[in-house]
């Protein structure tokens, strides 16, 4: 391709770093109104949930890198002090990620996973929420399309400080960088959060506004064409991929292997001054034992 666009200003840098010479552009992820997510009430008594509850919710495709361990904790620790607080798990789970098991035995009753909705119903879920965690660490730079319904709908977020949400401006999202502080600061949060519906309803029409302002479809849609136009306006080039300095057999699987591993690791920002990296890639390599020339080509 002749260009590559992102979501965020960190992944122009990061894919920048290991090609320098590419047309790269960010534009904003889209988001898309719906009509029919609106009545948090109704949605509500459609899918069964407490009249009354305050609804903490984390909602899209469950990893650990969602951190619900951390968020299921921090609920933990401010559940007593408000007894209408439950928290929602909307979405998909990996299934290496056993959710159920991180759940404390005493809030399982406050707990609700919903699994993998069906559209209305996942939309239905978003609406009837007060509060959404939206944790991600580690990232690879990626936005959320979750996140943006979210900001639409008017509702108040807690996000990672890491990544693209790194950039979203003050005052519409709350962050919890992902070091030791983590947990603390996100029990202060939804503590602060839950117990103040005016900070509720100022954080979310922040993020509204923002959504409207730079995410909406039509907007999104207009600066990704122009993002287009500007890379082909440059009449850039791909580079075509250099050869391998001697040819190889095709059944020389090692070498393939080799060449990919490399350049995988330069597409994620690696260099050959990574000497760690590159020391621990070079021994899962030797590991495989495929041949017996492994350590001269890994070292060569």
């Amino acid at each position: 391709g002749r260009g590559v666009l992102v979501h965020s200003e960190g992944s122009c840098r990061r894919v920048l770093a290991s090609r320098p010479r590419a047309a790269v552009r960010a534009v904003p992820h889209p988001w898309f109104p719906h009509a029919e997510a609106g009545d948090g009430g109704a949605a509500r008594r459609r899918r069964g949930l407490p009249a009354d509850a305050l609804l903490i919710a984390a909602v899209g495709y469950m990893t650990r890198a969602k951190r619900l361990d951390v968020a299921f904790r921090a609920f933990a620790r401010i559940a007593p002090r408000h007894p209408r607080a439950h928290f929602a798990v909307v979405g998909e789970v990996s299934k290496d990620y056993d959710v159920p098991s991180l759940v404390p035995e005493a809030l399982r009753p406050r707990v609700h996973l919903a699994g993998r909705p069906e559209h209305a119903e996942f939309l239905d879920f978003m609406a009837a929420t007060d509060l959404a965690v939206n944790l991600r660490y580690p990232s690879a730079g990626e936005a959320s399309g979750a996140l943006m319904h979210l900001f639409g709908l008017g509702k108040p977020v807690i996000v990672t400080d890491t990544g693209s949400f790194a950039e979203l401006p003050a005052g519409t999202c709350a962050k919890v960088p992902p070091d030791q502080t983590e947990e603390d600061l996100l029990a202060a949060y939804l503590d602060a959060l839950a117990g103040d519906p005016a900070l509720r309803r100022a954080m979310g029409a922040a993020a509204a506004r923002h959504a409207a302002e730079h995410h909406r479809v039509d907007r999104a849609a207009a600066l990704h064409a122009a993002a287009i136009e500007a890379v082909l306006a440059e009449g850039i080039r791909p580079v075509p991929a250099v050869p391998p300095l001697a040819p190889y057999p095709p059944e020389d699987v090692l070498s393939d292997l080799i060449a990919e591993a490399t350049a995988d690791a330069v597409d994620l920002g690696a260099s050959e001054d990574d000497d760690e990296l590159l020391r621990e890639l070079a021994g899962d390599l030797l590991g495989l034992g495929l041949g017996a020339g492994m350590g001269a080509a890994v070292k060569g």
